[in-house]
């Protein structure tokens, strides 16, 4: 089997940004995160506001990289953007 070099995988369209794939790995990736205690113990235990932070920063990258992979630009799912409203951004973020 042939292995990627970076060159090759930068080529590589992200799989989870890409918009065919928003609404079946990005967003219920994330509700579990934040509906599942067990999965957000073991992935991210932290503060709500700082897991808050951590989506915004991962949302930011991943409207950065619509233009190439012409997909995501933002969280569709009303659970996150509500989680996002509760939790938000503190002035030294």
């Amino acid at each position: 089997m042939k292995q990627l070099t970076w060159q090759s995988r930068a080529a590589l369209p992200f799989p989870t940004t890409q918009r065919s794939s928003t609404l079946t790995r990005s967003d219920p990736a994330v509700v579990a995160l934040l509906e599942d205690e067990d999965a957000r113990s073991e992935i991210y235990p932290e503060s709500d506001v700082k897991l808050a932070q951590a989506l915004r920063d991962l949302g930011q990258i991943g409207s950065g990289e619509f233009f190439y992979v012409n997909g995501w630009d933002e969280y569709e799912d009303e659970r996150i953007r509500s989680f996002l409203a509760e939790n938000p951004p503190t002035s030294a973020s």
